[in-house]
């Protein structure tokens, strides 16, 4: 199994977005994209301008995902009155449902045993997993959408949840 193309600076807890995936490249990129748009919007929300994304990288260079947007980021309540919500909110479900895809196929991987309906179970969330990059890059599509509302609809200093 490919790991993560992220890890998460998250104060000590673990988590690794996009396990699982096919491709680290194009997973690390997509990703780095949806949850630098999130981090942004998180920035704006609480009354800030970040004149650029930044997320760090570790000593294998992969991304250093905030832990406060992990293990997907939050649902921004405050942007409900956006009229792409809805597929903004979907968009981060799929999102959700790749990552915890590749996490459930991980811990099967992790078993020494297997029973066909285990093994069938595992490989079915890898094809769901193999989705991340084109939900992250879906996800933050919509976030770039998301920042401009949020900056041109006056919702500084509101609560991200």
């Amino acid at each position: 199994m490919q790991s993560s193309a992220a890890t998460v600076d998250d104060g000590g807890s673990s988590c690794t977005p996009g396990a699982s995936i096919a491709s680290a490249d194009d997973a690390q990129t997509a990703e780095a994209y949806a949850y630098g748009t999130a981090w942004a919007i998180l920035r704006v929300l609480d009354g800030q301008q970040p004149a650029a994304v930044r997320l760090g990288r570790n000593t294998e260079g992969f991304f250093i995902i905030p832990g406060e947007l992990c293990p997907v980021p939050p649902t921004f309540e405050a942007l409900k009155r956006w009229n792409k919500w809805e597929k903004f909110t979907a968009a981060r479900a799929a999102m959700e449902r790749c990552e915890y895809a590749g996490c459930y196929a991980d811990s099967l991987a992790d078993c020494r045993y297997l029973a066909d309906h285990e093994a069938a179970a595992m490989h079915e969330a890898l094809d769901e997993a193999a989705g991340l990059p084109d939900a992250a890059y879906d996800y933050g599509v919509l976030a770039e959408s998301a920042i401009h509302f949020a900056l041109n609809n006056g919702h500084a200093h509101q609560t991200a949840s």
